[in-house]
């Protein structure tokens, strides 16, 4: 929405949320002996994976250390075990449930929702753009500004409504189509989406993982391991999933 003058309005929206009393944070933590670079991407993989697995609950990498996560839940959901079990078949620490803090909440609740809408919405600075391949089209495309703010009794969400224009990106000064057809080409004769049915994702080469991920438009490092190109995917395809 757009003031006379042009400039974008915020719309706000205040959500009651249940009694603190009712839900509890708990604190996940594992080894810290490997080096920073792992030691973040297994806090990533299982954020991701938490938030993939458990709709009920909120989840956040501690950004002071890269070996812990908080996850917020309500009680009754932790009295049937299955964080205990989760935490025990991935071999990491879980501390004892403690009470819920707004700033906590508000952490998690950010991170967990942004989770959630990719990759129909994904992150770019402090916009969410629209768009499972925005970073590969041209044009005018949608975006939003949203903040949260968490009071123990009120959820405010803040959304601004924006249009943006990317430019074109490059690729070792390559042309943009040119370089997506290679990419198709790369995985046209790989059925990735029956491998994965079939749990074989394991038996593909790296390089046709990354570029499947690339023509879905997720983002992928140049070295990233094979198993964390193999959770995006499922990660995508199982989101896909529960959107139809």
């Amino acid at each position: 929405m757009a003031d006379p003058n042009g400039k974008n309005q915020k719309s706000l929206f205040f959500v009651s949320l249940p009694e603190f009393r009712k839900l509890c944070t708990v604190r996940i933590s594992f080894s810290s002996n490997s080096s920073n670079n792992d030691i973040r991407s297994k806090q990533m993989k299982l954020c991701r994976e938490l938030v993939l697995l458990f709709p009920d609950i909120l989840v956040s990498p501690v950004q002071e250390t890269c070996s812990e996560l908080i996850t917020i839940m309500s009680t009754q959901f932790f009295k049937t075990g299955n964080m205990q079990a989760y935490t025990q078949r991935h071999e990491v620490q879980m501390d004892s449930p403690k009470r819920v803090f707004p700033g906590d909440l508000q952490t998690c609740l950010s991170y967990t929702l942004i989770a959630r809408l990719a990759p129909n919405w994904n992150k770019a600075g402090h916009l969410l753009i629209q768009g499972v391949n925005f970073m590969t089209e041209s044009g005018k495309q949608n975006a939003i500004g949203m903040d949260l703010n968490v009071t123990e009794t009120q959820l405010c969400i803040s959304v601004e409504v924006n249009t943006i224009r990317l430019p074109p990106a490059k690729d070792d000064k390559l042309d943009l189509t040119c370089e997506k057809k290679r990419i198709k080409a790369a995985v046209e004769d790989v059925n990735i989406q029956e491998c994965a049915k079939n749990n074989q994702l394991s038996k593909v080469n790296r390089c046709t993982l990354q570029a499947w991920l690339k023509l879905h438009g997720i983002l992928v490092k140049t070295k990233e391991k094979k198993e964390d190109l193999i959770f995006k995917i499922m990660e995508f395809l199982n989101k896909a999933k529960l959107d139809k």
